[in-house]
C-alpha cells in the first residue's frame, strides 16, 4: 500500500487502485542471528554490518526505523547485496543482519540449516514504524474491462487463504512444490517464466513417470506387507 500511495502521488494521471487488503501490517523486518550478538532490541544492530538489496522495501524504511528508535548508524556498515545472495550471506556470517520480509527470510535461512533459535526477527511494525500492509493491485484497464474476473480472483484468493489456515499441512506441500528454490516444481516455475515450453513439458513428463513409479512401488509394498489381503474386482457370495 505504501508503494501504491507513492506511485499515485508521483503519477496522478494513472488510476491504479488496490482491490484487496492482504496484511494488516507490512512484514518489513531486520533479521539477524543471536550468534552475531543481534537481539530483539533495535540497539543491538548499532556497530554491526547489515545487508540489503537497494530496491528492498524494508531497507527503504530504515530512516524511519532509526529515527523512532534513536539509533546512531555512523558506526554501522551497510552492504548493497542482491536478493539471491541476501540469505546466503547471513547464513555464512558475511553480514550480521539483513533487511527484508520476515517470513521469507526465515524460511530461506531454515532451508540453509540455520537453527531456529539463532534467528532473530525484528519486525519494524513492533518498533514504531506504523505503515499500511500489503495489498492486491490490479491494472486499471483490466479492472474496467473484466470486473467480474477481478471479483472472482479475490474470492478465490480468500478461499485459498481460509483453506491454508484449515489445512496447513497440505498448504505446505503445495508451497514447497511451487516456491522452493530447488526441485522439479521450481524448474517448472522458472521454465514457464522463460517461456521454455519444451522444458516445462519435459518436467511434467518426468513428474508423471515419477508418479507411476511411486504408485507401482506402493502397490508392490502393499502386496508384500499384506499378502493375506486379496484385491479382487469380483464379489463372492
Amino acid at each position: 500500500m505504501n508503494s501504491l500511495i507513492r506511485f499515485r502521488d508521483e503519477n496522478p494521471s494513472i488510476d491504479l487502485k488496490a482491490v484487496m487488503m492482504m496484511y494488516d501490517r507490512p512484514p518489513f523486518a531486520i533479521v539477524g542471528r543471536r550468534s552475531k550478538a543481534i537481539t530483539p532490541d533495535p540497539k543491538s544492530v548499532v556497530g554491526k554490518k547489515l545487508g540489503a538489496p537497494a530496491a528492498d522495501g524494508a531497507w527503504a524504511q530504515w530512516p524511519i526505523f532509526k529515527s523512532v528508535n534513536a539509533l546512531d548508524d555512523s558506526t554501522m556498515t551497510f552492504a548493497n547485496v542482491g536478493f539471491p545472495v541476501r540469505e546466503p550471506m547471513l547464513a555464512s556470517g558475511e553480514v550480521d543482519a539483513v533487511f527484508g520480509f520476515s517470513f521469507s527470510i526465515l524460511m530461506n535461512l531454515r532451508s540453509r540449516g540455520v537453527p531456529g533459535d539463532d534467528i532473530v526477527l525484528m519486525l519494524m511494525s513492533e518498533h514504531g514504524v506504523e505503515l499500511y500492509g500489503n495489498v492486491l493491485m490490479v491494472s486499471p484497464k483490466f479492472a474496467a474491462d473484466q470486473p467480474e474476473a477481478v471479483k472472482g480472483f479475490t474470492r478465490a484468493l480468500t478461499k485459498g487463504l481460509f483453506a491454508t489456515v484449515k489445512d496447513p499441512a497440505t498448504a505446505r506441500v503445495i508451497a514447497e512444490s511451487n516456491a522452493s528454490r530447488y526441485g522439479i516444481g521450481n524448474l517448472i516455475t522458472r521454465a514457464s517464466a522463460d517461456f521454455n515450453v519444451p522444458l516445462v513439458f519435459a518436467a511434467l513428463i518426468a513428474l508423471a513417470i515419477l508418479g507411476v513409479i511411486i504408485y507401482a512401488a506402493t502397490i508392490e509394498l502393499e502386496r508384500r506387507m499384506t499378502g493375506w489381503a486379496h484385491r479382487s474386482g469380483t464379489s463372492q457370495g
